[in-house]
């Protein structure tokens, strides 16, 4: 929770499992230069924070140095944002959520290994942002849960050009299918795509993500 300001006035000791967080570093930190800060203040979605539900604000997928020092992990977040309001609607403060991107991983990584189980052993799941940059690599053939491995020379890094990659210019319309004469993006090798995009939940827009296997 940080003030109007910007700065840590509280925060919470321990994750959602029970473990221990030494917050310690965060007490009196300024956020007040973060997009979701900024974003949140103004109550409109920026670049960065691409969806808004109600005030709430859900930040696109990012490198997290308090996500690093507290969880031990990389440092691949998101950031879940709201304003805190008094009885007269002012706002006098900010409550902001660090999420660990990991569980993304664990899921799309749990899928793969079912997918090499069952005989599927070339297959790739890739997750994008809207400019295309890749966030998400798991291969079936190395797929695990427990300790998901990224590709520094990937993730964060690759980008997949929409007009080169028809699949993942449909899932950014939000449309889902396969393309039986796809190539895979990263070695131009013919492949079968699956692709589909983020949809709306309740009144979750959605992320602007593409999902391509």
């Amino acid at each position: 929770l940080v003030d109007t300001t910007g700065k840590v006035v509280a925060m919470n000791n321990q994750s959602a499992t029970g473990r221990a967080l030494d917050t310690t570093p965060l007490r009196g930190k300024d956020f007040s230069g973060e997009d979701w800060f900024k974003a949140t203040v103004a109550g409109a979605a920026t670049t960065e924070s691409q969806s808004l539900m109600g005030e709430v604000v859900v930040s696109s997928v990012h490198f997290s140095e308090e996500v690093k020092s507290l969880s031990g992990s990389d440092e691949l977040a998101l950031t879940v944002s709201s304003p805190v309001r008094d009885e007269k609607g002012e706002i006098i403060g900010v409550w902001c959520n660090i999420v660990d991107f990991r569980f993304v991983e664990e899921i799309v990584a749990d899928q793969m290994e079912h997918a090499h189980e069952a005989g599927v052993t070339t297959a790739e799941a890739i997750v994008t942002d809207k400019t295309g940059t890749v966030w998400l690599h798991v291969r079936a053939d190395n797929a695990d849960p427990e300790n998901v491995k990224r590709d520094p020379s990937i993730v964060g890094e690759r980008k997949i050009a929409t007009k080169e990659f028809g699949p993942l210019a449909q899932a950014m319309a939000k449309q889902e299918g396969f393309d039986l004469k796809a190539v895979n993006p990263f070695t131009n090798e013919a492949a079968v795509v699956g692709y589909c995009g983020q949809h709306e939940a309740m009144e979750f827009p959605g992320m602007p993500w593409g999902f391509i296997v």
